[in-house]
């Protein structure tokens, strides 16, 4: 079922995917020597990769999560095989982007919990409807409900409790001075940090919704950690994902996107990340935080002129 899949990232670089039989997976799930006894050992403690990959060999394929000290044999057995799986994944915003994202995901073999506060959109979506207008959106929040691989609630507590990954797609309104409206986002990182504070595997965080250079810096990151009492690369994954979505035809950039941006706080936040976009087309451009946010500014001015030009 798995033959010829494109799952793995390599040492030779970012963004780069190897194709790996089902048989090479059965080998990639064998733990490395050092992790033989009850815990992954602590040699690597604190590098992006261990020193060995899962084959053994110095050089040779990597862990798509550090091994980190004390991370039991057995979770880290289950982390490798979620990848083949499927992942569970929250949804936090059913907007637009939040729409479209969670059927897609859910279509791609994921179980998708979709959170927003106005329960008229969480019954739509539990009915098997679609809250917004999008061509092909509909018919798959249709199909996706009715296999039992896409559902949504009101509480960001107990989706976030469960799931892998979690993604915010929350809006950020424009203001009378032109800035953007943080409210909604400083909101959802309160409710993300007051979940994950009790949680002892934390979901990666990985945030969808435009903003400006720098917000990730002085506002996501100093919340979460805040309310959470850990610490952003650390205790929990943090990442940025800008989207791409064209309305009238969102579902097809979702499939074909011009490129996969992922700002990653660290290497294990964006290899989880990764995983998920592992099939998608189109270049995957791994770097930090502040390049990824910046990205979606000089596309949306670019589409911007050629309308300018095009009226």
């Amino acid at each position: 079922r798995w033959r010829g899949s494109r799952c793995c990232t390599t040492t030779s670089g970012a963004g780069k995917l190897c194709g790996s039989a089902a048989s090479t997976w059965v080998r990639a799930l064998k733990p490395p020597a050092e992790a033989a006894s009850a815990t992954i050992s602590n040699e690597g403690k604190g590098q992006p990769y261990a020193k060995n990959g899962p084959d053994g060999a110095s050089g040779g394929r990597v862990s798509p999560y550090r091994l980190r000290a004390g991370v039991p044999r057995r979770r880290w057995l289950q982390d490798r095989c979620r990848i083949l799986a499927g992942m569970k994944i929250c949804v936090l915003g059913l907007g637009y982007v939040g729409a479209v994202s969670a059927g897609c995901l859910a279509k791609d073999g994921h179980e998708v919990i979709g959170v927003d506060p106005e329960r008229t959109k969480v019954d739509l979506i539990n009915a098997g409807k679609t809250p917004i207008i999008e061509k092909d959106i509909g018919e798959i929040i249709h199909e996706q409900v009715a296999a039992g691989r896409l559902r949504a609630t009101t509480e960001v507590g107990d989706a976030v409790r469960h799931t892998d990954v979690a993604f915010v797609c929350v809006g950020t309104p424009s203001q009378p001075n032109g800035g953007i409206d943080l409210t909604y986002i400083k909101r959802v990182c309160q409710q993300i940090g007051e979940t994950i504070a009790t949680h002892p595997v934390a979901p990666v965080t990985v945030m969808r919704s435009t903003m400006l250079p720098g917000t990730m810096r002085d506002v996501v990151i100093p919340i979460l950690e805040k309310f959470s009492g850990k610490k952003a690369g650390e205790e929990f994954g943090l990442c940025i994902n800008p989207e791409f979505l064209r309305e009238s035809t969102a579902v097809h950039d979702y499939y074909h996107p011009p490129k996969t941006v992922i700002g990653e706080v660290n290497r294990p936040s964006g290899d989880r990340l990764a995983a998920i976009y592992a099939k998608t087309p189109g270049p995957m451009i791994r770097t930090d935080l502040h390049p990824a946010e910046m990205v979606k500014y000089p596309d949306n001015c670019w589409h911007g002129l050629k309308v300018g030009f095009a009226n």
